[in-house]
């Protein structure tokens, strides 16, 4: 009873809180509108949606050329899922999907059609999911991949009518839950270490850990975002049952914690050479108990930072966007061009978004944040926001010197994009805040 009536305390504070910033909101915004003053605008509304995207039996899978066979069964479903964000000003979507890639001209043009001026189409990169890109499996008339986005559209149609005001909180930490998988030798030579079990020290690896709160007025929390950069690899290529791999675990236990009406989504970071320690865990040496184990580690860590966040949200009142048009030469054909569109989001100046597309190298998403002037600064990696192809991997110019896996090969943008896409993500923000507004002339 002492718990209930604690618990019950703390839920009437808290709303009596929101309820007296509302009032001071409101007194504030009729004494604005008598002396003239313009008003900031509406809280920023939010919308949620979630649809199962599971497969069926027999699809081929993405993300092992090793593997042999097609999906058997499904050890947890696969999810889209919608954070819809509406300002007097912006609309934005922002539609994660547990799947290797998602790259759909169709829905990023259907999606802004509803009224949205951006959409995002971001992905978990798990490689334990079906080859999204085929339209003709099972056949052109029942395509799986078509049939996919229909749900998602319907989706995002039904994610519109959940709109609510929106309280909001960010809270960052650390986990370590990965490696760099690439090992430069004194003479040069770059092997790729996909595995780590024994935890050895490697670098580039960026442990940071950030969670976001969102509350509706009445202090409930409706849905947590969690961002992390890690390769969801810990099933390897003999697993042939879909899984959304470690962040699908993860997204498990927090809603074992928090109840199922709070969505959970996972944001994937710059993960483009970062494995985690149990990569390519064999299914006869408890692949998917190892699996779930990392889900957990990563879990426990989201859940102490949330609970830090309690009593610490404030309004969603601000919400900010730039996007870029970006044209590099291919890197092997000089006569090919890589088109890229960048997005960059911010929200109540305290957390930004900045949307990547294709693989991007761990170093990258750091320098984005240590000379973002934003404390809470994402690089949103495999992310897609604009009509152009996958852009496959990012590697910094350092490790495009080196060489290796997604450095020298697989690799077919031009060296140093990755930094020109990182310095514009930049300016986008300062031009947001303001600090790099001048007049036709330059004054």
């Amino acid at each position: 009873m002492a718990i209930l009536r604690g618990f019950k305390g703390y839920y009437l504070q808290n709303k009596t809180e929101k309820m007296s910033n509302f009032i001071q909101s409101s007194l504030l915004s009729f004494l604005m509108v008598l002396l003239g003053i313009p008003l900031q605008g509406s809280p920023v509304k939010i919308g949620l949606g979630k649809v199962d995207i599971s497969p069926p039996v027999g699809s081929p899978m993405a993300g092992y050329g090793a593997r042999k066979g097609v999906v058997e069964s499904v050890h947890d479903p696969l999810y889209a899922k919608a954070m819809l964000m509406e300002s007097d000003d912006q609309r934005i979507a922002l539609i994660t999907f547990d799947l290797r890639r998602m790259a759909s001209p169709r829905l990023i043009r259907e999606i802004k059609a509803m009224g949205y001026d951006q959409v995002l189409l971001t992905s978990s990169h798990t490689h334990s999911g079906p080859n999204a890109d085929l339209f003709d499996f099972p056949s052109k008339d029942q395509s799986y991949r078509l049939q996919m986005e229909d749900k998602v559209l319907a989706m995002v149609r039904e994610a519109r009518k959940t709109l609510f005001s929106a309280y909001i909180g960010v809270s960052g930490g650390t986990v370590y839950l990965g490696h760099n998988r690439r090992l430069v030798k004194e003479n040069g030579e770059v092997i790729m270490r996909w595995r780590n079990e024994e935890r050895k020290p490697t670098h580039p690896v960026d442990p940071t850990l950030t969670t976001i709160r969102i509350e509706d007025f009445d202090g409930n929390t409706r849905a947590l975002m969690v961002h992390y950069a890690c390769h969801p690899v810990v099933l390897g290529p003999d697993n042939l049952a879909v899984s959304a791999d470690f962040p699908g675990a993860m997204r498990r236990a927090v809603n074992e914690k928090l109840g199922d009406e709070v969505e959970v989504f996972f944001l994937q970071g710059a993960a483009g050479d970062i494995n985690p320690f149990e990569d390519k865990q064999p299914l006869d040496q408890d692949g998917f108990a190892v699996m779930e184990k990392v889900g957990q580690k990563l879990a426990t860590a989201v859940l102490e930072l949330n609970q830090g966040l309690n009593g610490k949200t404030e309004p969603f009142k601000r919400l900010q966007v730039r996007e870029k048009e970006l044209e590099f030469e291919h890197r092997w054909f000089k006569n090919k061009t890589v088109g890229i569109h960048l997005t960059t989001i911010l929200m109540n100046e305290q957390l930004a978004f900045a949307g990547f597309p294709g693989e991007v190298f761990v170093a990258l998403q750091m320098n984005l944040s240590d000379r973002s002037p934003i404390n809470h600064t994402l690089m949103l990696g495999y992310t897609i926001s604009g009509m152009h192809e996958w852009p496959d991997y990012i590697p910094t110019r350092q490790a495009a010197v080196e060489g290796g896996y997604g450095a020298g090969y697989r690799t077919h943008i031009e060296v140093g994009a990755g930094e020109i896409m990182v310095d514009q993500a930049i300016i986008s923000l300062y031009k947001m805040l303001g600090k790099l507004d001048f007049d036709k002339n330059g004054f």
